[in-house]
Formats: structure tokens, C-alpha cells, sequence
């Protein structure tokens, strides 16, 4: 739904920085995903190609994939326990 917004340079900017925001979030976590930055990357050169609806779906994404490794994080925070060998 962020990337529901009119697709101008300046609204695909500032998806790729709050995507990048939560993306350092979830790596200071260590649960990063690794195809997180290839996306963050091509959002960056849709918006150099002026490609912004691409732009802002692909930051959209990129976020989406850096709060679905927080909540990876919280799982693994409650559940812990069950992967360790009795």
C-alpha cells in the first residue's frame, strides 16, 4: 500500500530511504535477508531511469522483506528453545 502514492521522484526517494531504514533495522538484527539489497539497488536505478512506479514497487518490496525478517527475528526469539537438541 506505500507504493499506492503518486510515482514521482520525490515519493520514490523516500520509500527507498524508509526501506533502507527498516532494511539496517533487520541487519542489526542479523535476520537480513540477502536479496533485500539487489532490490534496494534496482529501485535506485528505476528512479535514475525515471522509471518511478518501479522505483516505488520495488522499495515497497524491499521494506515488506525487511519486516518480514523482524518478524523472522521475534519468532526465532520465542521459539529458540525448540531447536535445541535434548
Amino acid at each position: 500500500m506505500e507504493a499506492a502514492v503518486a510515482a514521482t521522484n520525490e515519493n520514490a526517494l523516500d520509500l527507498i530511504a524508509k526501506a533502507k531504514a527498516k532494511n539496517k533495522e533487520v541487519a542489526e538484527l542479523g535476520f537480513e535477508w540477502r536479496l533485500t539489497g539487489g532490490i534496494l539497488t534496482d529501485a535506485e536505478k528505476a528512479v535514475e531511469a525515471g522509471d518511478f512506479r518501479k522505483a516505488l514497487d520495488l522499495a515497497a518490496q524491499a521494506k515488506y522483506h525487511a519486516r518480514m525478517g523482524i518478524q523472522q527475528h521475534a519468532d526465532a526469539q520465542k521459539s529458540w528453545h525448540l531447536s535445541v537438541p535434548q
